[in-house]
């Protein structure tokens, strides 16, 4: 039994069959900022689902600007709602049943499989509890007209402990939000609004939703039961996102399913899914400890950016951080990244 028909509950469906309990009472849009890697389509076809395609981020901090850009799209902006419904109807095609209003109250079967979201019931049950980011956004109509291939990033203390974003469904309307540590991230919305050239015309949609930190120390299973997706924390600790180790460790589980053994997920998770998590925790936790307006200094002096350009992957940051450190390392970059930070 699956518990929970979000993105990696029903993918997990689709590939085993199995029943998906889900306490909604129907499909809901989840809330976020729907900007998918390129990756995703390694697992499920997009199709219908883009709004938008975008190959450019802006990351800025006080009066630094980085800027990561590729000739080719490198993400996806997608209908939330399209591509949850287009699981369900993959899951259901390959025979699993999908039972809605049905909430899991501790329930045994042979397999229980925690797939509902931040706040899981079954996370809860083998002892797992989520540190989170909290989150604001809304969809808007802009006063002006905006680049459709970029997304933009803000870093500073109007959203302490995470970051605010500006990302295009198309021309006109994009989603804005943030997201904190602590507090009330509404607040820091309003007033990051107020003190940006950023110009709304109308609020089409306002969204909130817990982004679960990953927590290298959780475990992903206990006896007979496992988590998946946000329930198990598979989030980027850097960015927010998480479908695509969601989907990742989906298909591992898929397979731990067909051998009836749950400690092959796990044991499949550690080698292939937790480390490159454990880097995007590192990333985070570096733009916590030093100010990310030195860091992104450090990133366009020290000739990052090129190599981020060449080499970056928006969940694989193994061979990009191997590189760096050959690069930081040469005499005369890292001269030029300590003069940055200094």
């Amino acid at each position: 039994m699956i518990v929970g028909a979000g993105t990696a509950g029903l993918y997990l469906a689709g590939k085993t069959g199995m029943t998906v309990w889900e306490k909604q009472d129907k499909i809901r849009e989840k809330a976020c900022g729907g900007l998918f890697s390129k990756n995703v389509e390694k697992h499920v076809e997009l199709d219908e689902c883009v709004l938008n395609k975008v190959n450019t981020a802006i990351l800025r901090a006080g009066r630094e600007e980085l800027v990561i850009s590729r000739k080719e799209a490198q993400a996806f902006v997608v209908d939330r709602f399209l591509f949850q419904e287009k699981l369900l109807e993959t899951s259901r095609n390959k025979g699993a049943k999908v039972v809605f209003g049905k909430q899991w109250k501790g329930e045994e079967e042979d397999f229980v499989i925690g797939a509902d979201g931040a706040l899981s019931s079954v996370a809860n049950n083998i002892g797992v509890k989520h540190n989170f980011i909290f989150t604001y956004q809304e969809e808007v109509l802009l006063r002006e007209k905006t680049d459709t291939s970029t997304v933009h990033l803000y870093f500073g203390e109007f959203a302490p402990g995470f970051f605010a974003w500006l990302i295009p469904l198309n021309d006109e309307t994009v989603r804005i939000g943030l997201g904190v540590r602590k507090g009330n991230p509404k607040q820091y919305y309003d007033s990051f609004i107020q003190n940006t050239s950023i110009g709304i015309r109308e609020v089409l949609k306002k969204q909130s939703a817990l982004i679960p930190l990953f927590n290298p120390k959780h475990r992903i299973m206990k006896g007979n039961k496992a988590l998946v997706g946000d329930a198990a924390g598979q989030v980027k600790a850097f960015s927010g996102g998480g479908v695509v180790f969601g989907l990742r460790s989906a298909d591992l589980l898929a397979k731990a399913m067909e051998k009836q053994d749950l400690e092959y997920y796990e044991e499949k998770y550690e080698e292939k899914v937790k480390p490159e998590l454990a880097n995007h925790l590192l990333l985070y936790k570096l733009f916590q400890v030093f100010k990310p307006e030195k860091l992104l200094r450090a990133a366009n002096e020290g000739g990052l950016k090129e190599l981020i350009e060449q080499a970056g992957d928006m969940e694989d940051l193994s061979a990009l951080k191997k590189q760096a450190l050959r690069t930081m390392l040469k005499p005369k970059i890292m001269i030029k990244t300590l003069k940055a930070f200094l």
